[in-house]
């Protein structure tokens, strides 16, 4: 359903906001500022030119599947580093999974076992048993979480030492 509703939006783009336009007043929430800001954002996306619009989403959707395809790379040269013969398709497929159940709004230090413990079911259901594989997995959330603190670290480093060297005296 999500899908339908974004391809309409983004091939019928008038013809959907006069949709959502009676959807809104059928259900009287038209009267709202929420859903009045909400019908003025749709008006000026239908307003812009198609050629634009187009090239925004398909660049957006390159680079979501770029981020992909290297989250995937990464992934089975991981598993090959710890000579884990773990077939490519079963990656794939544990990954694309995974990624569904991570969109499910559990947070435990980050999704920290979600992820984890639902890679570790899927890949034994695949007939992919190794203990390995449970370190492997935790490696990467420590990666992760490794990742996350040097990226927040760069601000407090950057307000120190970058901008006072850039700020004017």
């Amino acid at each position: 359903a999500g899908f339908v509703v974004f391809f309409l939006a983004l091939f019928w783009r008038k013809g959907f906001i006069s949709i959502v336009n009676r959807f809104l007043s059928v259900a009287y929430l038209a009267k709202y500022s929420f859903f009045q800001r909400l019908v003025n954002a749709l008006s000026d996306f239908a307003e812009m030119p198609q050629s634009f619009v187009f090239r925004t989403v398909f660049k957006a959707f390159g680079l979501s599947f770029l981020y992909y395809m290297l989250t995937l790379l990464w992934m089975i040269v991981s598993m090959n580093a710890f000579q884990l013969s773990i077939d490519g398709l079963y990656i794939i497929f544990v990954s694309c999974i995974v990624q569904l159940f991570s969109m499910i709004p559990v947070s435990v230090f980050g999704g920290l076992g979600i992820v984890e413990v639902t890679s570790l079911y899927l890949y034994s259901l695949l007939g992919v048993v190794s203990p390995d594989l449970t370190v492997v997995l935790v490696g990467w959330r420590i990666l992760y979480y490794t990742t996350s603190l040097l990226m927040v670290l760069y601000l407090p480093v950057y307000a120190l030492f970058i901008e006072r060297k850039i700020a004017p005296e």
